[in-house]
């Protein structure tokens, strides 16, 4: 698979999966309580299921390859388009709802570029891919995220109670959900 394609394929994939009923609130609290970057958990499954196992250290690579763009570009994104989600005096709410809507456009852009880099390394480095049942594909999804978290220069901030169980909970329906179709 050529890198363009793989990009393409990622991206198409990953707005797939995002609309499958239970699969946004589940990736959202992967990102919003434990500080998981959705891109990463979505390529964990997507590189899986398109056949490649990938080992720690490739997947550290991969990590910081998009980690500083995403944490100094679209997380600061996010952070304005939130800020300006609630009312601000003196300021017109059709404004703001249009620079919010910018913001996201801006904010999606970023989260396409992060995953055409994302196939792209890994369509370029990470070897050949391989014919794997449904067994192997969800083996090797949980290998990739088991490896996504301590890579990232972060420190582990959980917002809930769980700890990180609860995220490995969030990854494996995130994982059912973006499979329902292998198991269907």
């Amino acid at each position: 698979m050529t890198p363009e394609r793989a990009a393409e394929d990622f991206w198409e994939w990953s707005i797939e999966v995002y609309a499958r009923p239970g699969m946004k609130d589940a990736l959202l609290k992967l990102q919003d309580r434990h500080h998981l970057n959705v891109n990463l958990i979505l390529w964990a499954i997507w590189a899986a299921q398109a056949g490649w196992k990938l080992d720690e250290e490739k997947i550290e690579e991969l990590t910081r390859a998009v980690d500083q763009f995403t944490r100094y570009g679209i997380e600061r994104l996010r952070e304005v388009r939130r800020y300006l989600s609630s009312p601000k005096k003196g300021f017109s709410e059709r404004d703001l709802g249009e620079l919010r809507d910018e913001l996201l456009d801006a904010e999606i852009k970023g989260e396409r570029m992060v995953q055409t880099r994302l196939a792209e390394l890994t369509a370029t480095g990470a070897g050949e891919r391989e014919t794997m049942d449904l067994d192997d594909i969800m083996s090797a999804a949980r290998t990739h995220f088991a490896n996504i978290g301590p890579s990232l220069e972060k420190p582990v901030l959980l917002a809930d109670s769980h700890g990180f169980a609860a995220a490995g909970e969030l990854f494996e329906e995130v994982l059912q959900l973006a499979l329902s179709e292998e198991t269907a």
